[in-house]
Parts: structure tokens; C-alpha cells; sequence
């Protein structure tokens, strides 16, 4: 089975993803779905994580206040890449959050390869 890992921390990346999943699921009916998004994801049947409102942040200050919250979902997102071996990995707006993770996704990839 296909395992995709799709994160998307605001409101427009949640509909967008759910979309992707919508059409993907539609090609690869047997796809399981798992990650970081909102209601709109969850309605597609991606296997939540962490939910985008523990992400939702608009200031500073509320950014310090916010820095555990933020941290324990890069955990817990960083305990999926071992834990589901996800086959893709789909990074969606809130470039504050998944591009960052991204270099961690192309870390865990490379020591996970075998050659």
C-alpha cells in the first residue's frame, strides 16, 4: 500500500491538500493518507496528526507563546517519517513550517536509502 504524508498548516493549504488527496485517492484507491491539516483533510480521509489550528499563529508574541505547540508537531510529524515510511511526501503552503521540514524529510530520506 501507498503511503503519502501530505502537511498543510492554514486553512487554504488544508482545501488545497484535500483536493490533491481527493484526486489522488480517486487514480490510487488503496492510498493511505496521514499528516498535518484541518477539518477539509480529515473529510478526505487523511489520518490526522496534528491538526492546523495548533499551527494557526499571527504574531510574534504569539509565536513565543506558540513554540511548544509548533515543536511538539515537528515531532510528531518527524516520528511519521520512521514510523510510516511514507513513499511521498506533500508540503503545502505555510512555508514558515514545511520548508524547514522539508530539509528534514530530504535528511531522513537520504539515511534511510540503501544503496
Amino acid at each position: 500500500m501507498t503511503t503519502v504524508l501530505v502537511a498543510a498548516g492554514d486553512a487554504s493549504g488544508d482545501q488545497h491538500a484535500a483536493e490533491f488527496v481527493d484526486a489522488f485517492r480517486a487514480r490510487q484507491p488503496a492510498t493511505r493518507f496521514v499528516g498535518m491539516g484541518g477539518d477539509s483533510m480529515a473529510r478526505s480521509g487523511v489520518e490526522p496528526l496534528v491538526h492546523q489550528r495548533d499551527l494557526a499563529v499571527g504574531g510574534f508574541l504569539e509565536l513565543a507563546k506558540s513554540a511548544a505547540v509548533i515543536f511538539r508537531a515537528w515531532r510528531r510529524l518527524s516520528r511519521a517519517l520512521s514510523e510510516f515510511s511514507p513513499d511521498l511526501v506533500v508540503l503545502v503552503d505555510s512555508g514558515g513550517f514545511n520548508l524547514p521540514f522539508a530539509r528534514r524529510v530530504k535528511r531522513v530520506s537520504r539515511a534511510s536509502a540503501r544503496w
